[in-house]
Parts: structure tokens; sequence; C-alpha cells
């Protein structure tokens, strides 16, 4: 029964954690998809250096992986909008 208990709690940790840094992303970066006149389509991501430098030291390493993953989900759903049009 330990073990079991132990296990959902760090389940509990790691998903609570993941949320974090999905949240994190969300208000740190910023996506800016734009076409420009000779017809290239550029996708930029802003993001203040203060705030990722923050991010690279507090998160923890599944955290980061949430906050990179929903930076890359929000890019693949600007390109995926950008292919059904």
């Amino acid at each position: 029964m330990g073990d079991a208990v132990k296990f959902a709690q760090t389940v509990s940790e790691t998903m609570s954690g993941t949320a974090a840094g999905k949240q994190y992303a969300d208000s740190a970066i910023t996506i800016e998809p734009a076409k420009l006149r000779d017809g290239v389509v550029r996708i930029v991501l802003r993001g203040l250096e203060p705030e990722l430098i923050l991010a690279k030291a507090r998160l923890t390493d599944a955290q980061k992986q949430a906050f990179a993953r929903s930076v890359g989900d929000r890019v693949a759903a600007h390109l995926y909008a950008l292919l059904t049009r």
C-alpha cells in the first residue's frame, strides 16, 4: 500500500508541475504569425531573456518539457491554421 500511495503522490506532483510549466510558457512566450509582402510567412516567438533564464534556473525537468511542449503545440497550431485556410 505504501508504494501505491508514493506512486500516486509522485504522479500528482508531476502533473501539477507540468501544469505549472505550461502555464509559465503561456504567460512568458507570445507567438506572432505574419505574412510578409514577399510572400514569406514568419512565426515569431517572443520572450524576455530574463524570463527564460528564470525558467532555466527554477523549473524542474518535467516543467521545462511541459514549457517547451506548450510552445511547440502553439507553433504547430498556427502552422496548421496556415495550411487549412
